[in-house]
């Protein structure tokens, strides 16, 4: 694996200065993450329709044009789940609209069938996982992927990291608002487990 490269450009070098806290003069600008094609085409100073045909270097292009010194999450493709009426990308899920909701078989339409999924499914597949965590592996898929990205984002932009290990959090988007809230008041211990695990 590529030892650390030091930034090559003063924007990069201004956000690399500023997390590491060293002082500096001027603030980095973090990126803008716009929805609307036509204005991420618009400031990327590409024609109409060329993010739909070309979505990552139209984004790239919109956030050099912007500025951006630091990018932690590269969201090239999550506009493209965007129209003018906002979300249309892909099926309606448990938060964007289904009128089911299904999860292994399990149809989740109570707080009952919340606690019924995690006991079944989710606590076995967590334990699963933690059990076969490789730290030294994850390690050099971090890195090879913020390596790619970088390459990708050219020398101006610096990639920074998000994201890299799952940490509990609330699963409404698996089971929807309703039914996972309502398991969470109702059945606290199994919600707590399911952020233990």
């Amino acid at each position: 694996m590529d030892k650390f490269v030091a930034p090559a450009t003063p924007t990069a070098q201004l956000a690399y200065d500023t997390i590491i806290g060293k002082p500096t003069k001027g603030i980095p600008s973090w990126m803008l993450h716009i929805m609307e094609q036509r204005y991420i085409e618009r400031v990327a100073g590409v024609a109409p329709g060329d993010y739909a045909k070309n979505p990552e270097q139209t984004y790239i292009a919109m956030q050099r044009a912007l500025g951006t010194c630091l990018l932690d999450q590269f969201l090239w493709d999550n506009p493209l789940t965007m129209g003018v009426r906002g979300f249309e990308g892909r099926r309606p899920g448990a938060t964007t609209g289904a009128r089911e909701i299904i999860v292994d078989g399990i149809s989740i339409d109570s707080p009952e069938a919340v606690v019924e999924h995690m006991e079944r499914f989710a606590f076995p597949r967590l334990k699963a996982e933690a059990d076969a965590f490789d730290e030294d592996a994850r390690f050099l898929q971090i890195l090879a992927h913020e390596r790619q990205v970088q390459d990708k984002l050219g020398p101006t932009i610096l990639k920074s990291g998000h994201g890299f290990v799952r940490i509990p959090a609330l699963a409404y988007g698996t089971y929807g608002y309703v039914a996972y809230f309502s398991a969470y008041a109702l059945y606290p211990e199994v919600i707590e487990e399911h952020f233990r695990l």
